[in-house]
């Protein structure tokens, strides 16, 4: 899993918005531009739902935890 954190700014439209989030993490991360694009249009339909994956779950968490650890 990446995690691809976002300003909670414009939640109605992060799915929308998210795949030129990830881009320019991956950028960053110096994927090859044509991976990036491969990637970006596997993308084109996307749905932002609740899950019950406990593996999902535990990591959502997990980055939550560092982050108010960081903040402080």
């Amino acid at each position: 899993m990446l995690p691809v954190l976002i300003r909670a700014t414009d939640v109605r439209h992060l799915a929308i918005n998210f795949p030129d989030h990830l881009a320019t993490l991956l950028e960053r991360l110096h994927v090859s531009p044509g991976a990036i694009r491969q990637e970006i249009s596997e993308m084109r339909q996307a749905h932002v739902c609740r899950t019950n994956s406990r593996s999902v779950l535990a990591s959502m968490n997990d980055f939550s935890r560092h982050i108010k650890l960081q903040s402080h």
